[in-house]
This record gives structure tokens, sequence and C-alpha cells, in this order.
């Protein structure tokens, strides 16, 4: 009796151990494993939201840095000076205006804080007055005032690749109603 009085308590015991120690989480090397790839997966999602912030905040400031450049021309010495412009109406869907038309004008060309202004004469009276940008593509100008609300004329000219002497484009005016006029425009330094 002796032995049954020792066996029951040892059995209870065995048991009691053996119920706390399965009441324990057994370690799970797969959950661990999960856990830790959802941290690492956590800290990614976190570095590529702060990268992709940089980039949009990069992005914005070359946006910006590209429009101030799209305010600034080119120092161009050789457009400076005297230039006789011969204009040919190559297009038209104004009134008033003819295919084949012509007109010569004497454009003075300077810079004035940094920009580019032509002074446009016809018969040593002065019609017109451009402002604009020399650019790598060429010589960008619009007439400043326009002569109405309701007109709008711009110039794009390139200087001939044989000569600095010769610059050749387009002039454009846009009225009222759409219609447009386009001329060709050829000019050389006096």
């Amino acid at each position: 009796m002796d032995a049954h009085k020792l066996i029951f308590p040892l059995i209870y015991l065995l048991l009691m151990f053996g119920c706390t120690n399965e009441s324990k989480s057994p370690k799970n090397p797969l959950k661990d494993s999960l856990n830790k790839k959802e941290q690492e997966l956590l800290i990614r999602e976190q570095q590529l939201d702060t990268k992709e912030k940089e980039l949009l905040n990069r992005e914005q400031r070359l946006d910006s840095l590209k429009n101030r450049m799209d305010t600034v021309g080119l120092y161009k010495p050789a457009i400076i000076g005297e230039w006789k412009v011969s204009m040919i109406c190559k297009e038209t869907t104004c009134d008033g205006y003819a295919v084949g038309d012509t007109k010569t004008e004497s454009w003075k060309i300077a810079y004035i804080n940094n920009k580019v202004i032509v002074s446009a004469y016809a018969n040593k009276t002065l019609v017109r007055i451009y402002q604009g940008l020399f650019k790598t593509n060429g010589l960008e100008l619009s007439a400043v005032p326009a002569p109405d609300a309701q007109t709008e004329i711009s110039v794009l000219l390139t200087l001939n690749s044989g000569s600095e002497s010769l610059i050749e484009g387009t002039r454009t005016i846009y009225k009222k109603d759409n219609c447009k006029v386009e001329f060709a425009v050829t000019a050389e330094k006096q």
C-alpha cells in the first residue's frame, strides 16, 4: 500500500507537469518565421513609402527647375544687330491677306535683362516690338503688346547652320474667329 500511496502522487505530479508544459504554447518555427517576414515586409513598405516621397519631391524640384529654365534664354551674341527681314505669306485663312503677299522690315535685335528685344521698322517707322528668348531650338518671340486683345503674333526663327548672318523661320498671326496667317521669314544681318 505504501507503493500505491507513492505511485498516485507521482502520477498526479507527472500529469500536472505534463499539463502545464502543454498549456505553454510550444515554439512554432513556422509561425515565428511568418512573424519575422511580416515585420521585414512592414519595414520594407515603410522604406518604399519614404523613397516614393523622395522621388515625388525630386520630380517636383525638377519640374520647377524646368519651368524656370523655360523662362531663361541663352545668350547668342551673333543675333545682336540690324537685320533686313523679308516675309512672304505662305498660308492664310484671314481676310485682307493673300498667299504670296510680301513684307520687308528692318529689325534691330538686342538683349535687355536676359531677354531678346526686337524693334521692327517699316520705312524707318517703328511698327512693332517683339520680346522673347534664344533657346537651343532657336529664337522664340511674341509681339508686345499684342496689336489688340484678339490678335497674337509669334515668331520662331533658327540660325542658318551654314551662316550666323542668316535667320529663317515663320511669323504667325492668330486673329479672332480662329483665322491664321503664316509668313515664311528670312532675315539677313546688315
